[in-house]
Parts: C-alpha cells; structure tokens; sequence
C-alpha cells in the first residue's frame, strides 16, 4: 500500500477488536473515501466538487451532475454495506450489486418508507436522477506537497463500471430481470477492505443530508482521538458549510444551522458527546455509535 492509499484507507478494524452491536442498532458501512468527498446539499450548476484538508486534495466530478441531497448517502451506504456482505463471493459475482426486482423492495432497501411514486418530483424520478450521478461520478485523491518539491501524487477512482435500471409502472410490479449496479474493481477493494461501520437506523432517522455527513464524521473521528477535540468554525464550514458565504452573516447562519443540525444529530445519537460550542464543533473521546471491543480470547484447546 502506497503513501495515499494509506492517507485514504486506514485500517480501521485492524487487530482484534469487532462491533458490538444491540438489538435495535442495523449496521451499516461507508468508506472514508465519500467522507471526504462530501456531496452537494443542493443541486448545483458545476459537475464538480473540491475538498482540501491539509495536503489532500479530493475532487469528485460527474458527466450527469454531481449527485446531491440525502438520496445518494443513502445509496451509497447501500451499496457498500451489500458489498462488504458479498465480499466472500466470487470478486465478479461481488461487485455486481443487485437493486431489487421492484422499485418499492429497493426503496425499502435504501431506507425511504414511504411508498414509490412517480411524477416530476416523485421518489421514482428522484432516485433514478441521483442514480445515474451517482454512478457517472469519479473521484481523484491528490497529495499536494510543498512548492519547490518535484513529486505529484494522484489517483484516480471510478465508483462504478456499469449499471442498468428501469422502473415499471407499478412500483410494486415485479421486473424479469433484476437491475443492478456494479462496482469498479479499485472501488470495491476499497469500500469492503476498509469499512467504517455505521448505524442505519440513525441515518433513516436523520433525515437530512448535512446531519447524516456531521453524524459519519462524528463516529469516524471517535476511531482516533484519545482526547477532547475541536473542529473551528472555519474548518467546519469549510467541510459542512461551503455553499454558505464567508461572510460576518454568512458565518453566523452557519453556525445557527450547525446547532440545529447537532442537536438533530444528538437526539438520535445521545452518547456522542458532540456540542456546538463557542469555539467549533467539540467532540468528546468514547466509543463510536456502533460500539468496539477487544475480542483477546485464548485459543481453545483441543483434545488429543
């Protein structure tokens, strides 16, 4: 594994240690890689979207549109949560995910209860569009070094190599064949080499799309720190907010949205030990919302 890789795709289950999970928590993953990315909230004019933290710089660009909104965070946590499942099968059998045989038992699938429909802003028309951006959407992972320095460092990530989806009139009506989406190779290494696991009930219930990305960055971070920590406001905006203008104004409705949004956040989460404080965002070390322990157990001995 090179430098990048390593920036991109730490570890995170490595060792013994597994999720410990209670009867009312569904698990779930991601992949550090979309955290990075962080998706439009709002359908936007560019096809492109750039993130920079400290050296690296993340650029993810679409030929439909860059996917926007709750639906493609949902999906995406869909598809490599089927993938780390399916991750035994064969890689070609793996990578190919199916999307259910009706648009209902799909929608069900990704977590919207409420019954398919049709029209011009219709659940059917609405996850058909980010589909196809989600899908036509590429991400480059570049690590930029200091001026005067002669090395670049790029990489290059295709989500998904081919992907065919209809919907019937009836959104209960049954297809011959099932729709499907199928992963790139690199992709699918990433997301079930590296998973991060998540809670599902906690992002149906949250509902919109800047809570879900404050809530997977919440349970991600509480992997590394050991002490209190404190994203700035500046740094949150930049992450969380950068469609709000950098303002006097801009920045105190940010905040103000940042405090509704955490609040959202800690009523479905309550021991996340996140607050919106007079400095940044404050997190709290303790266990992520899907919890981890040690899992040291002796070698059982066998009778000879």
């Amino acid at each position: 594994m090179n430098e990048l890789e390593r920036m991109i795709s730490p570890q995170l289950l490595a060792g013994d240690e597994k999720a410990v999970v209670t009867e009312d928590q569904e698990v779930g993953y991601t992949t550090r890689l979309l955290l990075q990315t962080l998706f439009p909230y709002q359908k936007q004019e560019s096809d492109k979207v750039v993130r920079q933290s400290g050296p690296l710089k993340v650029t993810a660009i679409s030929a439909n549109g860059l996917p926007y909104g709750k639906y493609p965070r949902l999906i995406a946590v869909y598809l490599i949560t089927e993938a780390v499942k399916r991750k035994d099968l064969p890689e070609d059998e793996a990578r190919r995910i199916p999307l259910g045989a009706s648009m209902q038992r799909f929608l069900s699938d990704v977590g919207i209860t409420s019954r398919a429909s049709g029209g011009r802003t219709g659940s059917i028309r609405t996850m058909r569009e980010q589909l196809r951006r989600l899908a036509a959407t590429t991400i480059t992972v570049e690590r930029l070094y200091d001026a005067g320095t002669e090395r670049s460092t790029l990489r290059n990530l295709g989500l998904f190599d081919s992907m065919d989806f209809w919907v019937t009139p009836d959104p209960n009506q049954l297809a011959l064949t099932e729709p499907y989406l199928e992963l790139t190779i690199p992709f699918f290494h990433e997301v079930t080499e590296n998973p991060i696991p998540v809670d599902v009930t906690i992002l149906r219930a949250l509902g919109k799309a800047r809570a879900i990305d404050v809530y997977l960055w919440a349970t991600f971070k509480k992997y590394g720190i050991r002490t209190p920590f404190t994203l700035s406001w500046e740094q949150a905006q930049s992450q969380f907010g950068p469609e709000m203008a950098t303002t006097a104004r801009g920045r105190a409705d940010f905040k103000k949205e940042m405090v509704k949004t955490v609040e959202r956040v800690a009523q479905q989460w309550p021991t996340a030990g996140l607050t919106a404080g007079p400095d940044g965002l404050e997190l709290t070390p303790g266990q992520p919302s899907i919890p981890r322990r040690a899992a040291r157990t002796k070698p059982k001995r066998t009778l000879r």
